[in-house]
C-alpha cells in the first residue's frame, strides 16, 4: 500500500483493531514506535520530491496527533474497564485548613465597623521623615519620643514611623488641595517603637482616624468611639474617658472600657486603658493649610493588639507574634 493510501485508512484501522479488543500499547507499539509503519513513512519522506514531501508530510503528522488521541484515550478506558480504580473506601487524607490571623481579623473587623460609619480607608508609608513623624505633629526638637532609644532611626531625619498619625498633615494636605472636604479617613498598618514586654512589642499595630469638617465636637467624638467599642465588645461594654495630653490633640482623652463579668451579671471589670483621642491641635491644621477657624477634626489612634487580649484574655502581646500553631489554631474561624 502507498503511502497515502495507508494514511488514509489507518485511523479506521487502528479503530477497529482497538474494538476487536487489542491492546493499546500493542497498537502504539506496532504504528507509533520507533520501528512503527507510521514512523517509518515519516523517516521515508527525505526520498520523496520536494512537491510531494510537504503535502504528505503534513498528512502524516495530522494523522499521528489524531491516532495519539485515539490510543491515549483507549488506555485510559482499559484501565477502568479492567478495574483500575481508587479505592473509595480508604479514609482521606486530613487536611489542615488555616485561617485568618487574629490581628488581620481585628484589623478587618474594624474597618467594617468605620466603612458602615462612612470613613475611608487610606494607607500610609512605615518609613517616613522625622518631619512627618514628629514636627507635624507639634513634638518639639526635645520631645522625649524623639530619643534614639524610643525611636527606630534609619538615618538622622528617617525612621520607621511610631505612629500611623504620620499620614495626617500629608493626607489633609492633599486633600485640602483638591477640594476633598470634608475628612473622614482610617489609615491602618504597622508601627515601631523600642519596647518589648507583656503588653509592648517593637512592631505593633494600629488603627488611626481622622475628622475634619466645618462643624464638629468632641461629643461626636465619644459617640463614634463609644459605638465602636459597643461593636466590637457588646452593648454591655462601658467607656470613660479621661483628661490627658497629646502635643497633637488638644483637648486630649484616654479612652478605658470596662464591662460585667459573665453574661451581663455580676461586678463590672476593672477599667482597662485602651487608645487615646481628642481634638486636632490647631497647629496641626495650619500645618496641612486648613485654616483652624473655619475647620475642627479630631483624630484618634486604636491599637490592634489591646483588643484582641481584651477579647481573648490574651496574657502576653508576644504570644500574636511567635507564630504558634497551638496558640494561633484555637481562634479557628470562630474569632
Amino acid at each position: 500500500m502507498n503511502p497515502n493510501d495507508y494514511l488514509s485508512t489507518i485511523q479506521a484501522e487502528v479503530s477497529r483493531r482497538l474494538a476487536a479488543g487489542e491492546s493499546p500499547d500493542q497498537l502504539r507499539q506496532e504504528i507509533l514506535g520507533r520501528k512503527g509503519e507510521l514512523t517509518l513513512i515519516l523517516r521515508s519522506l527525505s526520498t520523496l520530491p520536494l512537491d510531494e514531501r510537504a503535502s504528505l508530510g503534513q498528512k502524516a503528522n495530522l494523522v499521528r496527533d489524531s491516532l495519539e488521541v485515539l490510543l491515549t484515550a483507549a488506555t485510559g478506558s482499559q484501565a477502568v474497564s479492567t478495574g483500575d480504580l481508587p479505592d473509595i473506601t480508604v479514609p482521606e487524607y486530613p487536611v489542615e485548613h488555616g485561617t485568618i490571623h487574629p490581628i488581620s481579623a481585628m484589623v478587618d473587623e474594624l474597618v467594617a465597623i468605620f466603612e458602615d460609619l462612612s470613613f475611608e480607608v487610606v494607607e500610609g508609608n512605615e518609613i517616613v521623615s522625622d518631619r512627618e513623624n514628629f514636627e507635624n505633629l507639634n513634638m518639639d526638637k526635645d520631645h522625649p519620643a524623639r530619643d534614639g532609644h524610643d525611636t527606630f532611626y534609619i538615618d538622622p531625619t528617617t525612621l520607621l514611623r511610631t505612629q500611623t498619625s504620620a499620614i495626617q498633615v500629608n493626607e489633609m494636605k492633599k486633600r485640602m488641595k483638591t477640594g476633598q472636604m470634608p475628612i473622614r479617613i482610617i489609615a491602618p498598618g504597622k508601627t515601631y517603637r523600642r519596647d518589648s514586654d507583656a503588653t509592648h512589642s517593637p512592631m505593633f499595630h494600629q488603627l488611626e482616624g481622622l475628622l475634619v469638617d466645618t462643624q464638629t465636637t468632641f461629643s461626636d467624638l465619644k459617640g463614634i468611639l463609644a459605638y465602636v467599642a459597643q461593636r466590637l465588645f457588646g452593648d454591655d461594654v462601658e467607656t470613660r474617658f479621661r483628661t490627658h495630653f497629646f502635643p497633637y490633640t488638644e483637648p486630649s482623652a484616654e479612652v478605658d472600657i470596662r464591662w460585667k463579668n459573665g453574661n451581663g451579671e455580676g461586678k463590672h471589670m476593672q477599667w482597662i486603658e485602651w487608645f487615646g483621642c481628642g481634638m486636632v491641635h490647631p497647629k496641626v491644621l495650619e500645618r496641612a493649610g486648613i485654616n483652624p477657624k473655619v475647620y475642627q477634626g479630631w483624630a484618634f489612634g486604636i491599637g490592634i493588639e489591646r483588643p484582641i487580649m481584651v477579647r481573648h484574655q490574651v496574657p502576653d502581646m508576644r504570644i500574636l507574634f511567635e507564630n504558634s500553631r497551638h496558640f494561633l489554631d484555637q481562634f479557628g474561624q470562630n474569632l
